[in-house]
Formats: C-alpha cells, structure tokens, sequence
C-alpha cells in the first residue's frame, strides 16, 4: 500500500468534523490518556490517537511518540487506517514493507508492528513483530469506539459554543473508564499464561460498555 487516494468531499467534511476543534492546537490531555491506556492494555511502545483534514494528520493524543506533532495526509498510514472499516495490521513492518511516511518513519525508529482503527484513528506500534489475533483486533475496535465518542462528544460541544463549560464534565466522564481499564492493564501487565487473555478482554469489554453508557 503505497498511496492513500485523495479524500472525497463528504469522507473530507466528515474528518473535518471530527477534528477541526483540535487540529492545530496543543495535545489534549484526554486524548493522551486514552494513548497511555491504550499502551499498557497492549504493551505497546507507542500509542496515538490521531484527526485528519484533507492534507494532514494530526497526532492529539499520544504515549512514547518521538515524532513530529503532524505529517502529510497521504504519507501517513494513520490515513489510510481512517478510510478503513477494520482494523489496518502490519505485524512486522520488515516483513510487509509500506513506503508511507510514518510506517517508514516508524521502522527508522525501531519500530516494527503497528495496528491502527479507523474510529478515533487510534494506532499502536512496537519495536518487536508480534501477531495480533481476532480477540486483540475486536478489543481495539472497542477501545477505538470509546475514542470516537469522546471525539464526537468534545466535537457537539465545541460547535454549540459550550466546550469551556462542558469539557470537565466530559473529561470526568471519560476519566471513570480509563482508569478502569488501566486497571486492567496493570493486572494482566505480565499475564501467567495465554489462558489469562480472554479474561483480560472480557474486562476491557465490560469497562469500555460502561464507559459508553456514561458517554451517552
């Protein structure tokens, strides 16, 4: 995958959406909780909660993230992760090189997996190749689905003109479940044994529901 085809006006303004409330301002600490978390969930190196406009790709929240704060939409693989319904794996960059940008960028740093989801763009990355199966793709959709609404709700709120008086509220919200799921996290940091997985997902599914209860 060489080349992200240039956004269409409607997927455009649905990014724009999305992200013109935080594009081009300083990192969100929201979003760089939800980067953390997300590492530790997958003991991944790097995290990034990522927003596009129709030529770049904004890196808002963020855990071990070396890199620049911005790159070019159509260098980007975080791009090409926003236009897909699944979630975009690259187990081992060596083995299935991508030429963009930040898969290149990423491999210069040492970095060899890299697993993203379109919804809240949100992407892990890690110095050594590992597989990521079925049960570890579906936990990071559902983590990415926390993301979106978080995004969609700062979003309504910033357009109403009422984001100064509602960001805390949000903020303490989302806050409930991101602790609950670095909880999580921290308890099946060094698992006993492959059979501990189910149960770590199961737990991230049941915080991410209630996450998005309290969210709704």
């Amino acid at each position: 995958m060489d080349h992200i085809s240039p956004l269409s006006a409607a997927q455009a303004r649905q990014l724009r959406w999305q992200g013109y409330t935080l594009c081009g301002t300083v990192q969100d600490r929201l979003l760089n909780e939800v980067a953390l978390v997300t590492a530790r969930l997958f003991g991944a190196s790097v995290a990034l909660v990522s927003l596009a406009d129709a030529s770049q790709v904004w890196f808002r929240g963020q855990w071990g993230w070396a890199g620049p704060a911005r790159v070019p939409r159509d260098r980007c693989l975080c791009a090409a992760a926003l236009l897909r319904e699944q979630c975009l794996v690259f187990e081992d960059l060596q083995r299935d090189p991508c030429t963009l940008g930040s898969a290149a960028a990423a491999a210069a740093s040492g970095l060899r997996f890299y697993a993203a989801h379109a919804l809240g763009a949100l992407s892990i990355m890690a110095a050594e190749p590992r597989p990521f199966d079925a049960a570890s793709r579906d936990a990071l959709a559902q983590l990415a689905h926390l993301t979106s609404a978080v995004l969609a709700l700062r979003g309504a709120a910033a357009e109403a003109h009422a984001l100064p008086t509602l960001l805390p509220v949000l903020e303490q919200a989302a806050l409930r479940p991101l602790t609950q799921l670095l909880v999580v996290a921290n308890r099946w940091r060094h698992p006993a044994s492959v059979s501990d997985a189910p149960a770590k997902w199961a737990a991230v599914a049941q915080a991410v529901r209630q996450g998005l209860a309290a969210l709704s």
